[in-house]
């Protein structure tokens, strides 16, 4: 169902943008979150266990040329945009330290990258092209996606679980977080990077739905209890 290129930017945007509640893939104490403003800037953070290795603002905009907005079908939208990693700290949740002020005063080049809240390299800071699908719906939880075994009915505790739902889904072409070539690995961040793999997370929800808000079909799933596929993390 196509509709007016202007009315799905904006649908797009009502959908998008907000702090309130973060883009995540889930995982209780693991975070990998961000979140879009209207204004085109951003932030996202990867981290576990309050433990964060990378807290990054960034800048987007809609790529015009390669895609505008579009309804592709009810209650889904195709875009592609434009994002590039900055060096500010101005938006980041995760950083309340007075190197924020200091930070916004003076940036540091991406030339000086590695930095202590970004161990990144200053390839990762070089602008980027991201086709992305945004669906409203019902949606299982990545990181619980990640950690099933077959048949969730049968299986003993913790494997035996009813996901989290979430009304909204974003996917990426490719992950927002940076390749695994594009990271420094100091000290004991290699065998972090190598446990969260956090470059081939590609789809992210927000809009949490409570168990007592789910229907019965969705408590009842059977295409979740009876289901033979393993998430990756068990292959």
């Amino acid at each position: 169902m196509a509709t007016n290129a202007n009315d799905a930017e904006e649908q797009v945007l009502a959908l998008l943008c907000g702090e309130a509640e973060l883009w995540t893939w889930g995982g209780g104490t693991a975070t990998c979150e961000f979140f879009f403003k209207r204004n085109g800037t951003g932030a996202i953070a990867a981290g576990a266990n309050q433990y964060a290795w990378l807290t990054v603002d960034f800048t987007w905009s809609f790529d015009h040329q390669a895609a505008r907005p579009v309804m592709a079908d009810n209650g889904t939208w195709k875009f592609t945009i434009q994002m590039t990693f900055t060096t500010l700290l101005r938006l980041g949740p995760w950083r309340g330290d007075g190197a924020r002020q200091d930070n916004l005063q003076n940036p540091p080049s991406p030339s000086e990258a590695p930095f202590p809240w970004a161990p990144l390299k200053s390839a990762a800071f070089r602008p980027k092209q991201y086709t992305l699908t945004l669906s409203r719906g019902r949606f299982i939880e990545p990181f619980h996606l990640s950690i099933k075994k077959p048949f969730p009915l049968f299986q003993s505790v913790p494997y035996c679980f009813a996901p989290n739902r979430y009304a909204s889904k974003l996917a990426f072409d490719t992950s927002p977080y940076p390749p695994r070539e594009e990271w420094v690995e100091t000290g004991g961040l290699r065998s972090i990077l190598d446990y969260h793999l956090d470059w081939d997370k590609k789809e992210f929800v927000r809009g949490g739905i409570s168990k007592k808000d789910e229907t019965w079909a969705e408590m009842l799933d059977l295409g979740w209890w009876l289901s033979p596929t393993t998430g990756f993390r068990h292959k």
